[in-house]
Protein backbone atom coordinates (compact mmCIF):
# COMPACT_ATOMS: atom_id res chain seq x y z
CA UNK A 1 0.00 0.00 0.00
CA UNK A 2 1.26 3.48 -0.85
CA UNK A 3 2.27 5.74 2.01
CA UNK A 4 -0.01 8.75 2.05
CA UNK A 5 1.93 11.86 2.90
CA UNK A 6 1.16 15.56 2.86
CA UNK A 7 3.14 16.35 -0.27
CA UNK A 8 5.08 19.35 -1.51
CA UNK A 9 2.16 20.65 -3.58
CA UNK A 10 0.22 21.27 -0.35
CA UNK A 11 3.15 23.16 1.16
CA UNK A 12 3.60 25.22 -2.01
CA UNK A 13 -0.08 26.24 -2.14
CA UNK A 14 -0.05 27.29 1.52
CA UNK A 15 3.20 29.24 1.15
CA UNK A 16 1.77 31.18 -1.80
CA UNK A 17 -1.41 31.90 0.15
CA UNK A 18 0.49 32.97 3.26
CA UNK A 19 2.87 35.15 1.26
CA UNK A 20 -0.06 37.02 -0.28
CA UNK A 21 -1.95 37.72 2.94
CA UNK A 22 0.64 38.01 5.74
CA UNK A 23 3.17 40.48 7.03
CA UNK A 24 6.75 39.08 7.22
CA UNK A 25 6.60 38.20 10.94
CA UNK A 26 3.17 36.62 10.56
CA UNK A 27 4.40 34.75 7.48
CA UNK A 28 7.27 33.18 9.43
CA UNK A 29 4.98 32.26 12.32
CA UNK A 30 2.34 30.84 9.97
CA UNK A 31 4.95 28.85 8.06
CA UNK A 32 6.16 27.34 11.34
CA UNK A 33 2.61 26.37 12.31
CA UNK A 34 2.01 24.90 8.85
CA UNK A 35 5.20 22.83 9.01
CA UNK A 36 4.29 21.54 12.48
CA UNK A 37 0.80 20.58 11.27
CA UNK A 38 2.21 18.76 8.22
CA UNK A 39 4.69 16.93 10.46
CA UNK A 40 1.81 16.00 12.75
CA UNK A 41 -0.20 14.67 9.79
CA UNK A 42 2.76 12.61 8.63
CA UNK A 43 3.08 11.12 12.14
CA UNK A 44 -0.53 9.90 12.24
CA UNK A 45 -1.12 6.14 12.05
CA UNK A 46 -1.19 4.96 8.43
CA UNK A 47 -4.93 4.33 8.04
CA UNK A 48 -5.83 7.50 9.95
CA UNK A 49 -3.48 9.58 7.79
CA UNK A 50 -4.80 7.96 4.61
CA UNK A 51 -8.44 8.68 5.50
CA UNK A 52 -7.64 12.25 6.52
CA UNK A 53 -5.66 13.06 3.37
CA UNK A 54 -8.20 11.44 1.05
CA UNK A 55 -10.99 13.47 2.65
CA UNK A 56 -9.36 16.84 3.39
CA UNK A 57 -6.83 17.14 0.56
CA UNK A 58 -8.26 14.94 -2.20
CA UNK A 59 -11.84 16.03 -1.53
CA UNK A 60 -13.42 12.59 -1.24
CA UNK A 61 -16.62 12.22 0.79
CA UNK A 62 -16.67 9.94 3.84
CA UNK A 63 -18.49 7.32 1.77
CA UNK A 64 -15.95 7.54 -1.04
CA UNK A 65 -13.05 7.25 1.41
CA UNK A 66 -14.72 4.22 3.03
CA UNK A 67 -15.15 2.53 -0.35
CA UNK A 68 -11.59 3.34 -1.41
CA UNK A 69 -10.10 2.01 1.84
CA UNK A 70 -12.47 -0.94 2.22
CA UNK A 71 -13.69 0.14 5.65
CA UNK A 72 -16.98 1.40 7.08
CA UNK A 73 -18.09 5.01 6.86
CA UNK A 74 -18.11 5.12 10.67
CA UNK A 75 -14.45 4.03 10.76
CA UNK A 76 -13.60 6.83 8.32
CA UNK A 77 -15.40 9.34 10.53
CA UNK A 78 -13.46 8.10 13.57
CA UNK A 79 -10.12 8.32 11.71
CA UNK A 80 -10.84 11.88 10.55
CA UNK A 81 -12.06 12.93 14.00
CA UNK A 82 -8.89 11.54 15.60
CA UNK A 83 -6.69 13.33 13.04
CA UNK A 84 -8.49 16.62 13.65
CA UNK A 85 -8.07 16.29 17.43
CA UNK A 86 -4.32 15.63 17.08
CA UNK A 87 -3.88 18.53 14.65
CA UNK A 88 -5.93 20.88 16.84
CA UNK A 89 -3.81 19.93 19.87
CA UNK A 90 -0.62 20.61 17.92
CA UNK A 91 -1.88 24.02 16.74
CA UNK A 92 -2.88 24.96 20.27
CA UNK A 93 0.59 24.03 21.51
CA UNK A 94 2.17 26.03 18.70
CA UNK A 95 0.05 29.10 19.34
CA UNK A 96 -0.12 28.91 23.12
CA UNK A 97 -2.89 30.70 24.99
CA UNK A 98 -2.30 34.02 23.20
CA UNK A 99 -2.68 32.72 19.65
CA UNK A 100 0.97 33.46 18.87
CA UNK A 101 3.56 30.77 18.12
CA UNK A 102 5.66 29.51 21.01
CA UNK A 103 9.33 28.61 20.75
CA UNK A 104 10.62 25.46 19.07
CA UNK A 105 11.91 24.22 22.43
CA UNK A 106 8.47 24.62 24.01
CA UNK A 107 6.81 22.76 21.09
CA UNK A 108 9.25 19.87 21.46
CA UNK A 109 8.62 19.80 25.22
CA UNK A 110 4.88 19.60 24.51
CA UNK A 111 5.42 16.79 21.97
CA UNK A 112 4.27 18.71 18.92
CA UNK A 113 7.41 18.19 16.83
Amino acid sequence: MARYKAGPQIITHWKIFLHNVCEPDALVASSQVLQAVLTTIDALPLRCREAFILHRFDGLSHSEVAEHMGISRKAVEQHIQHAMQVIRRCRMQMEGDTGTPVSVLQRRKNGCD
